[in-house]
């Protein structure tokens, strides 16, 4: 009897796993496709969204260029 139910529970659990898979692909299947859109910030619209001043964004965004100088 304890083989029995040992085997009711493995089936039971397999059945679960498949329609709960079966669920999920059909959900992700019906939602629309969002395009996503890459949007850049302008350096006032970044020191705006921070908090800080242009020159603070300037200053984040220094990129060394092998001269001892920098570019932003």
């Amino acid at each position: 009897m304890k083989q029995y139910s040992i085997a009711m529970a493995i089936f039971s659990l397999a059945v679960s796993f498949l329609i709960g898979s079966w669920l999920i692909a059909t959900s992700l299947k019906e939602q629309p496709k969002e395009s996503v859109q890459h949007q850049l910030l302008s350096q006032q619209e970044a020191a705006d969204y921070l908090g800080i001043s242009v020159v603070e964004v300037l200053k984040l965004t220094e990129v060394p260029d092998g001269s001892n100088s920098y570019i932003s």
